[in-house]
């Protein structure tokens, strides 16, 4: 395993479940342009995947760094 695999620093640091939902109803309004009524289970699925990256970029993009620092990669 690499070190970017390994890393103990938390991906979400607000898991509180109540605000990631509210996230996901952000992002089918404004990133997909839906409402809850009329918003599909794909649409569903990608607004939650959206919210997801959002919250592991960084994460993802600060490993690779150190990965490179360390020439694992």
């Amino acid at each position: 395993m690499t070190r970017a695999m390994t890393s103990k620093t938390p991906i979400l640091e607000n898991s509180d479940p109540k605000a990631l939902a509210d996230e996901v109803l952000k992002a089918l309004k404004y990133r997909l342009g839906k409402g809850t009524s009329v918003a599909t289970q794909y649409d569903w699925l990608t607004a939650s995947i959206k919210v997801v990256r959002d919250h592991i970029v960084d994460h993802w993009m600060q490993a690779t760094q150190e990965a490179y620092a360390h020439q694992e990669k």
